[in-house]
């Protein structure tokens, strides 16, 4: 599969990065913004006089280009990933308050009388908070999450046990240069494998990404948290599916899963079934038959059915096939010949 981007030094599987930001990049500032306003619904670009009022930085006009790809979760968690040529943007106050995470560019924010400026070179991240923010961004690539202030603020309460934990009322800028801050933030990146296929299971996907913004937050406020906020079950599991997915095609055993985790069958089970509904194993078929899928429907991949079902993990074309069909209702050979 093409490479859309090198974020090794981040362990981000070329698959997540695909979904996400494959290389597709326009100059339709119509498809950009839709984009961003799935995860910032009041967002809209800034006219020319304010870019002037605003932005003491002389704003470039060179053709406009984008790559973006943006997913919404559910009702409180939305991300978008991607790049874009400098641009001038704001939102209104709303109720939603994000992270962004930028690997290139800088950022400059205005929020009433508060000006920020985040350099990624820097290792600078932003929350910004629900009040109305006036944004120019140089060429930029970054992750960004969106959520429902209420459910970020109580995830933050659940960690640090503490009900008097309150998210700022004003953006920030967050060093990432911070060696428990940048582990974090590595840490959300590979955590963002342990979802699998965007779309499958959407609620834990989303619980996950606020567990993890939630723990950049509290750090990044200096909130006092227990040993066990960082090293439990639930981080453990994402571990472990990251793994397995960063691989589809590796023949993973119960004893490979244990001895990565350090969890027992039991355990693996009995984790699996709270968070996913099913077992490792069941999961692990699911996230190589949507692979299989989107293989499947990618033009660009000339691969026959049965070196597709070898490259996500199924030994046998039979059982691919049958388990394929139970799960899309059509058999993958016409599925492929359909498109």
């Amino acid at each position: 599969m093409q490479k859309s981007v090198h974020y090794s030094k981040f362990n981000l599987n070329d698959y997540i990065v695909e979904y996400l930001g494959s290389k597709t990049s326009t100059s339709s500032k119509y498809d950009f913004l839709r984009a961003l306003q799935l995860v910032w619904p009041s967002l809209y670009e800034i006219d020319a006089i304010s870019k002037k009022n605003f932005f003491a930085t002389p704003f470039q006009t060179n053709q406009f280009s984008q790559d973006t790809r943006a997913y919404k979760f559910d009702d409180d968690v939305a991300i978008i990933f991607g790049s874009h040529t400098p641009s001038a943007l704001a939102k209104m106050e709303d109720n939603t308050c994000s992270l962004v995470l930028p690997f290139k560019g800088k950022h400059q924010i205005y929020e009433s009388e508060c000006k920020l400026s985040a350099q990624a070179s820097e290792q600078h991240g932003l929350f910004l908070s629900e009040a109305e923010v006036f944004a120019y961004t140089s060429d930029i690539e970054a992750v960004a999450v969106a959520f429902n202030p209420i459910k970020l603020e109580s995830m933050m309460q659940h960690f640090s046990k503490n009900k008097s934990v309150r998210l700022p009322h004003h953006s920030l800028k967050i060093d990432f240069s911070n060696p428990r801050l940048k582990n974090l933030k590595v840490q959300f990146f590979k955590s963002l494998n342990c979802a699998g296929h965007f779309g499958a299971f959407d609620q834990v996907t989303a619980d996950m990404i606020l567990r993890h913004s939630a723990l950049i937050m509290l750090v990044s406020m200096n909130e006092s948290l227990t040993r066990n906020s960082f090293t439990n079950n639930a981080q453990i599991i994402d571990r472990l599916c990251s793994r397995l997915y960063s691989d589809l095609s590796e023949p993973y055993t119960l004893t490979f899963m244990e001895k990565f985790s350090g969890l027992s069958a039991r355990v693996l089970q009995k984790e699996f079934a709270k968070r996913f509904g099913m077992s490792p194993f069941a999961w692990l078929c699911e996230q190589r038959l949507f692979r299989a899928r989107d293989l499947l429907v990618n033009p660009n991949i000339v691969k026959s059915v049965s070196e597709i079902s070898r490259n996500c993990g199924f030994s046998h074309l039979g059982r691919f096939s049958v388990n394929f069909k139970n799960k899309f209702g059509v058999n993958a050979s016409s599925f492929k010949k359909k498109l």
